[in-house]
């Protein structure tokens, strides 16, 4: 009987074929890892997002007087939001008469019991004190205007 030469030979070894195999499907868990860690970044990018969302909104409530400028602290969103709580500092500022600063933060708890929180801070003038345009002009007072036409030469 001939030994077989290297130049005729016809197939695969078994051995190749489960070194092959065990290169491919440990490479096929490491992928499904990296899928896994990914999708775990994008969901807590989108919670962050949301947070960023709800602490603007809540800061633009406060600016605005829908809600009242006072600490509150573990409120809940109603709506759509309910899985998510906020709270607020509001300390008068000692410089100027009507000035706040006011510091909202956004928070829920995930499946995976880590805490997804945000914090945004901002100088908001009482609006009390601001007034709006909806404010009706006391009684007898008097509005000018003045309206020029016209042009020079």
């Amino acid at each position: 009987m001939r030994p077989p030469t290297a130049g005729k030979r016809r197939g695969l070894s078994l051995m190749e074929v489960l070194v092959a195999l065990a290169i491919f499907l440990f490479s096929l868990v490491a992928i499904n890892q990296l899928l896994n860690f990914g999708s775990d970044r994008a969901l807590d990018a989108r919670h962050y997002q949301r947070a960023t969302f709800l602490c603007q909104s809540k800061l633009a409530e406060l600016a605005t007087g829908i809600t009242s400028l006072q600490s509150q602290s573990d409120s809940a969103f109603k709506d759509g939001d309910v899985d998510w709580n906020w709270s607020a500092t509001c300390n008068q500022d000692a410089t100027a008469q009507g000035l706040w600063r006011v510091q909202v933060t956004v928070w829920r708890d995930t499946e995976y019991g880590q805490k997804i929180a945000v914090t945004l801070s901002k100088m908001l003038i009482d609006p009390g004190v601001r007034g709006s345009t909806f404010d009706q002009p006391p009684q007898g007072a008097v509005q000018s205007g003045s309206s020029s036409a016209g042009g020079g030469n």
